[in-house]
């Protein structure tokens, strides 16, 4: 069975309806990425149907919130925990659980 891969951008304010739709047709959530840039971060979302894998890529500023997809995907709280904590994202949205937090880091992170 052939592998196929896509690569995509994408902007914040269809990443949710995008990823609604995606589902609905069996997508299934392979990874979030957060990389650091110098204006502010690149987010790559791995979506994949079969062996069939699509890369939404999202390069954003500092400022740009991102609204959560976990309440399509819930393992994405893990991944939108680790890029608001550990890169400084801002992710609206992301379910609150104070007995959670990741990562016990101090001031602000990756500058």
């Amino acid at each position: 069975m052939p592998n196929k891969v896509e690569t995509a951008s994408i902007g914040p304010a269809v990443l949710k309806q995008y990823m609604k739709e995606a589902a609905a047709e069996g997508c299934r959530l392979v990874q979030i990425h957060a990389n650091r840039t110098s204006d502010g971060y690149q987010l790559i979302y791995s979506i994949a149907s079969g062996y069939h894998l699509i890369n939404l890529e999202m390069v954003i500023s500092e400022d740009t919130e991102v609204e959560s997809i976990s309440g399509i995907y819930p393992a994405a709280q893990l991944y939108e925990q680790e890029m608001a904590e550990l890169f400084g994202v801002r992710i609206i949205g992301i379910p609150e659980d104070p007995r959670v937090k990741l990562y016990h880091v101090q001031g602000h992170p990756m500058k």
